[in-house]
């Protein structure tokens, strides 16, 4: 398994940063929308990161 990261995202049309922590597993696509899979089954929209 992969080394833990923490990934900051905010969601349109808040200013609030959200932190998650997590093991990258992969990158999936769904139609045009790109998310990043952590290994615990959690997947974020790639244009909502912020840092990771």
């Amino acid at each position: 398994m992969g080394n833990p990261c923490v990934l900051v995202y905010r969601a349109p049309g808040t200013s609030a940063e959200c932190r998650v922590q997590g093991v990258v597993a992969g990158l999936r696509r769904r139609g045009l929308v790109e998310y990043v899979c952590l290994a615990d089954g959690c997947e974020l929209r790639l244009d909502w990161l912020v840092a990771g």
